[in-house]
């Protein structure tokens, strides 16, 4: 299979009163084609209870569902993988409890990203690639969209740029390299999910488009 290029992670906090599976439904049909559930308020039943009502619906649409940080919760509404921080458990320790899941990594630098895939991670997300304000990338150095092409070419798996990644600022990271990107808050909280998503799968579709007809 193709793996997904357009990648939404939720956020409790962004989505404030509104609904997420209309809000992420909304934006599936726009173009998304991979879902991060991540919740740091919630309890584990209820994050187990929340995540199972989105995998029916994000299978409706043929759409994989990954777990922020909680195997458990993965492990009980059998989501497609897995998304760890650096300091969550082991890749090693995740493949134990799931042997069959995606396993994905967020990465701040071109060696924790090469450390990830050489540990067996399914796929990094990189950054962050641009100032952002959300969660701890803020904190974090802007590594900027220099490096995503080098990094491509470093590790074999599938690379996410994330932080700050708007329709701005995405072509910047596709001129440097990217196929894929990991949105929030530019199609979380715009006041129409299905058209920002579909705005930002128009841009990845134009870059991919071009590579192929470049291609010898």
């Amino acid at each position: 299979m193709n793996f997904p290029r357009l990648y939404l992670l939720t956020d409790e906090k962004i989505l404030g009163s509104r609904p997420l599976l209309d809000v992420v439904e909304a934006a599936v049909r726009g173009g998304v084609d991979i879902v991060q559930y991540r919740n740091k308020t919630k309890s584990i039943p209820d994050q187990i209870e929340e995540a199972g009502r989105l995998k029916e619906m994000l299978d409706r649409h043929g759409v994989p569902l990954i777990i922020n940080d909680h195997s458990k919760v993965a492990w009980r509404v059998k989501a497609a993988g897995l998304h760890l921080g650096q300091t969550d458990q082991s890749i090693l320790e995740a493949r134990a409890f799931l042997p069959t899941a995606w396993i994905g990594v967020s990465t701040h630098s071109v060696d924790e990203a090469k450390a990830a895939a050489d540990a067996g991670a399914t796929y990094v997300g990189f950054g962050p690639i641009f100032p952002t304000g959300t969660k701890k990338q803020g904190l974090r150095p802007v590594v900027g969209p220099a490096l995503i092409r080098p990094l491509q070419l470093t590790v074999p798996i599938p690379v996410f740029p994330i932080g700050g990644i708007t329709l701005e600022t995405l072509d910047a990271a596709l001129a440097a390299g990217a196929s894929r990107a990991a949105v929030l808050s530019a199609i979380l909280a715009a006041p129409d999910p299905e058209g920002a998503a579909r705005n930002f799968k128009e841009r990845l579709d134009k870059k991919s488009r071009a590579r192929y007809d470049s291609t010898p």
